[in-house]
């Protein structure tokens, strides 16, 4: 087992200190000129894109009432839907970008930013005077910072899509590659958005048209280009290759499956629909207890999960690869081997293990999934993904050279079952990993988050290492606790 991890007090001080500057660019305008872009294009890509639209304005308008609550009382009813107008057009940009799959292609979307964000006001404007960042809008004044381009807030919103690209993209502040190819995009991005500001007035005017006609130019473009991306990297996706699923079966009754278009079917006629490449063998509606309570939690918080953990664990002054390489230290894992994770998650484990290695991972949750998807695509590697119940596995026996979990197997309907799939689908000898949380930092940690205590509370029993599941025949039990006694890590071979 690794030793004990070791809080770094610089990485603690360095994250209490940009979450201090991002909580001040809420309250001082002049902070938040530059951080607000910056959290919206962060929150928005985190979320599904109509729901992340309607809570990013939700909660802007929020904050513009707070703010200059005066400044609305003060303005006639009447002005009143034209200031929300404004603060729609002033999001725009942000759903465009989304759009766009900034976690699936960052450096694209995030550079994108000010370009989409000069396209919005330059058709805007003959209809609506806008603010020169979200920031602004409750002030009602416009931005001190002279931009570049037709937009006048080029440099915040440029920089909004550089700081949340290099985050997506996990930048190291040593990795120059990645920063020329940064500061070349948004050079590139700002003479491309001033030169088609300069064509299409040139074009109008040339033409005759009216001034009001360059919103439905400024509008059509991009609203064309991002739906044009947005069907070919969905078309991309739907490639299905037939030889993926030949580990499969259908589960429980372990029936071989065949592809027919977009689902497989078993000779006795139980269909299993395909989503985006991803089978699915497990009904949300279908499910109940725990699972079904954890399954609505993750499709609430799946696109918030990474970074949330990123956050929390720099602020205790922890590295997130030290902190998972602990305890999926035991693996026995080489080049070439088969494994499987099942509740996968965001598959950020995979970051830790050999790279040529096959990946197949299971999660009850496609929101989870469609991160992980996302995430394996960012980091370049390849894996077999579905989405299942643990507690019945849709692959054929003795499939696997390792078999593990990480978090879940604690609040599973029947936990007894997950571990006997775990050992029927693994290959003799191969060694099983399931770690989890234990009852310490599940009353610590989850059960004192509000909006989420309420998953864990009312529990007939505290949570353990699952010893007393594991069948007399496993070899080599071993179980350890980490970190402060807030996680075990549970270990045994398959004879």
């Amino acid at each position: 087992m690794a030793g004990p991890l070791r809080p770094d007090r610089t990485l603690a001080f360095a994250g209490w200190t940009i979450v201090l500057v991002f909580a001040g660019g809420l309250v001082l305008r002049d902070t938040g000129i530059w951080t607000i872009p910056i959290l919206g294009a962060w929150f928005i890509g985190t979320q599904k894109p109509a729901a992340g639209f309607v809570l990013l304005f939700t909660i802007n308008l929020a904050l513009s009432i707070v703010a200059g609550w005066t400044g609305w009382l003060e303005t006639p009813v009447g002005v009143w839907p034209q200031r929300l107008l404004s603060l729609f057009l002033v999001l725009m940009p942000f759903l465009l970008y989304r759009l766009l799959r900034p976690r699936r292609f960052p450096l694209l979307a995030g550079f994108s930013l000010p370009f989409l964000d000069a396209i919005v006001r330059s058709a805007s404007k003959p209809w609506v005077e806008l603010p020169a960042t979200i920031a602004t809008l409750s002030a009602g004044a416009p931005s001190p910072i002279n931009g570049f381009g037709p937009s006048g807030a080029w440099l915040p919103m440029a920089a909004a899509g550089a700081v949340a690209a290099l985050w997506i993209h996990e930048a190291r502040w040593h990795n120059w590659r990645l920063a020329l190819m940064a500061l070349f995009s948004l050079t590139l991005g700002a003479f491309f958005a001033a030169a088609a500001g300069v064509a299409v007035k040139s074009v109008v005017q040339a033409a005759g048209w009216p001034e009001s006609s360059l919103t439905l130019v400024w509008f059509g473009l991009p609203v064309v280009i991002v739906a044009a991306w947005t069907a070919f990297t969905a078309r991309r996706e739907q490639n299905i290759n037939p030889s993926a699923f030949s580990v499969l079966r259908s589960p429980g009754g372990q029936e071989p499956l065949h592809l027919d278009g977009r689902r497989l079917i078993t000779p006795s006629g139980a269909v299993f629909p395909i989503h985006g490449c991803i089978p699915c063998f497990v009904s949300p509606a279908a499910l109940g207890g725990m699972n079904a309570q954890l399954n609505r939690l993750y499709a609430r918080i799946a696109g918030l999960y990474d970074d949330t953990q990123r956050i929390y664990l720099s602020l205790r002054g922890l590295r997130r690869d030290a902190y998972m390489g602990a305890y999926l230290a035991p693996l026995e894992i080489n080049s070439g081997d088969r494994v499987l994770e099942t509740s996968i998650g965001t598959g950020a484990n995979f970051r830790l293990l050999p790279k040529d290695i096959h990946r197949f991972g299971l999660d009850l949750s496609s929101a989870m999934l469609g991160v992980c998807r996302d995430n394996f695509g960012r980091w370049g590697y390849t894996a077999e993904l579905a989405q299942g119940n643990a507690e019945m596995l849709p692959y054929t026996d003795e499939s696997f050279d390792a078999v593990f979990h990480v978090g879940g197997i604690n609040f599973f309907n029947n936990r007894a079952a997950a571990i006997a799939e775990m050992i029927r689908v693994a290959k003799p000898g191969s060694l099983i990993l399931i770690a989890d949380e234990t009852e310490k930092h599940v009353r610590e940690v989850y059960e004192a988050i509000p909006g989420e205590r309420g998953y864990f509370k009312g529990r007939n029993a505290g949570v353990s290492a699952p010893l007393d599941l594991i069948p007399e025949s496993m070899q080599d039990v071993r179980v350890e606790t980490l970190r402060g006694d807030s996680f075990y890590v549970l270990t045994f071979r398959k004879p």
